[in-house]
Protein backbone atom coordinates (compact mmCIF):
# COMPACT_ATOMS: atom_id res chain seq x y z
CA UNK A 1 0.00 0.00 0.00
CA UNK A 2 1.25 3.47 -0.86
CA UNK A 3 1.22 6.16 1.82
CA UNK A 4 0.29 9.79 1.39
CA UNK A 5 3.24 11.97 0.38
CA UNK A 6 2.29 14.58 2.99
CA UNK A 7 1.08 12.19 5.73
CA UNK A 8 3.26 9.09 5.88
CA UNK A 9 0.94 7.46 8.43
CA UNK A 10 -2.09 7.52 6.07
CA UNK A 11 -2.92 5.34 3.09
CA UNK A 12 -3.08 7.09 -0.26
CA UNK A 13 -6.34 6.96 -2.20
CA UNK A 14 -5.08 8.69 -5.32
CA UNK A 15 -2.33 10.86 -6.75
CA UNK A 16 -1.99 14.42 -7.98
CA UNK A 17 -2.44 14.58 -11.75
CA UNK A 18 0.31 17.22 -12.02
CA UNK A 19 3.16 16.23 -9.70
CA UNK A 20 2.22 12.56 -9.15
CA UNK A 21 2.42 12.72 -5.34
CA UNK A 22 0.29 10.12 -3.55
CA UNK A 23 -2.62 11.69 -1.65
CA UNK A 24 -4.81 10.74 1.30
CA UNK A 25 -8.44 11.87 1.56
CA UNK A 26 -7.51 15.06 3.44
CA UNK A 27 -4.87 16.11 0.88
CA UNK A 28 -6.87 15.38 -2.27
CA UNK A 29 -8.79 18.13 -4.05
CA UNK A 30 -10.79 17.16 -7.12
CA UNK A 31 -11.32 19.75 -9.84
CA UNK A 32 -12.96 18.81 -13.10
CA UNK A 33 -12.59 15.10 -12.34
CA UNK A 34 -8.83 15.42 -11.73
CA UNK A 35 -7.12 15.01 -8.35
CA UNK A 36 -4.66 17.67 -7.17
CA UNK A 37 -2.48 18.17 -4.10
CA UNK A 38 -2.66 21.49 -2.25
CA UNK A 39 0.55 22.76 -3.83
CA UNK A 40 -0.58 22.13 -7.40
CA UNK A 41 -4.13 23.30 -6.70
CA UNK A 42 -2.64 26.66 -5.73
CA UNK A 43 -1.79 27.19 -9.40
CA UNK A 44 -5.51 27.59 -10.07
CA UNK A 45 -5.33 30.91 -8.22
CA UNK A 46 -2.98 32.28 -10.88
CA UNK A 47 -4.17 33.72 -14.19
CA UNK A 48 -5.21 30.89 -16.49
CA UNK A 49 -2.32 31.29 -18.95
CA UNK A 50 0.21 30.72 -16.14
CA UNK A 51 -1.77 27.80 -14.70
CA UNK A 52 -2.03 26.22 -18.16
CA UNK A 53 1.71 26.55 -18.66
CA UNK A 54 2.40 24.86 -15.32
CA UNK A 55 -0.06 22.04 -16.08
CA UNK A 56 1.61 21.47 -19.45
CA UNK A 57 5.05 21.45 -17.83
CA UNK A 58 4.12 18.85 -15.19
CA UNK A 59 2.02 16.67 -17.48
CA UNK A 60 4.75 16.27 -20.09
CA UNK A 61 6.97 13.26 -20.09
CA UNK A 62 6.75 9.98 -18.34
CA UNK A 63 5.65 8.74 -14.94
CA UNK A 64 7.32 6.05 -12.91
CA UNK A 65 5.42 2.77 -13.30
CA UNK A 66 6.03 1.94 -9.63
CA UNK A 67 5.23 5.14 -7.70
CA UNK A 68 3.49 7.20 -10.41
CA UNK A 69 5.60 10.33 -9.91
CA UNK A 70 6.75 12.41 -12.84
CA UNK A 71 10.16 11.46 -14.22
CA UNK A 72 12.24 12.82 -17.07
CA UNK A 73 12.37 10.83 -20.30
CA UNK A 74 16.11 10.20 -19.92
CA UNK A 75 16.04 9.00 -16.29
CA UNK A 76 17.45 5.50 -15.80
CA UNK A 77 15.96 5.04 -12.32
CA UNK A 78 13.15 6.82 -10.49
CA UNK A 79 14.68 9.33 -8.05
CA UNK A 80 11.74 8.80 -5.66
CA UNK A 81 11.47 5.00 -5.37
CA UNK A 82 14.57 3.82 -7.28
CA UNK A 83 12.55 1.69 -9.71
CA UNK A 84 14.50 0.80 -12.85
CA UNK A 85 13.12 2.85 -15.76
CA UNK A 86 15.61 2.07 -18.54
CA UNK A 87 18.52 -0.24 -19.15
CA UNK A 88 22.06 0.65 -20.18
CA UNK A 89 24.04 -1.22 -22.80
CA UNK A 90 26.51 -3.56 -21.12
CA UNK A 91 29.13 -2.85 -23.79
CA UNK A 92 29.03 0.91 -24.52
CA UNK A 93 26.87 2.24 -21.66
CA UNK A 94 24.30 4.03 -23.85
CA UNK A 95 20.72 4.22 -22.53
CA UNK A 96 18.41 1.74 -24.27
CA UNK A 97 14.72 2.09 -25.00
CA UNK A 98 12.57 -0.66 -23.50
CA UNK A 99 11.49 -2.05 -26.89
CA UNK A 100 15.03 -2.43 -28.29
CA UNK A 101 16.52 -5.94 -28.42
CA UNK A 102 20.04 -4.68 -29.25
CA UNK A 103 22.01 -1.49 -28.77
CA UNK A 104 21.79 0.67 -31.93
CA UNK A 105 25.08 2.38 -30.99
CA UNK A 106 27.39 -0.65 -30.82
CA UNK A 107 25.24 -3.64 -31.88
CA UNK A 108 25.45 -5.46 -28.54
CA UNK A 109 22.40 -7.69 -27.92
CA UNK A 110 20.59 -6.80 -24.70
CA UNK A 111 21.67 -8.97 -21.79
CA UNK A 112 18.23 -8.76 -20.18
CA UNK A 113 16.55 -10.02 -23.39
CA UNK A 114 18.53 -13.24 -23.86
CA UNK A 115 16.70 -16.50 -23.36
Amino acid sequence: MVNCFFHSDRNAIGSCCLCGNALCEDCRTTIGGQDYCGHCKAWFDFPMDIADAVRKFFSRGAKCPECGKAVEEDFIICPYCQAKLKAKCTKCGQVLEESWVACPYCGQPREDRRK
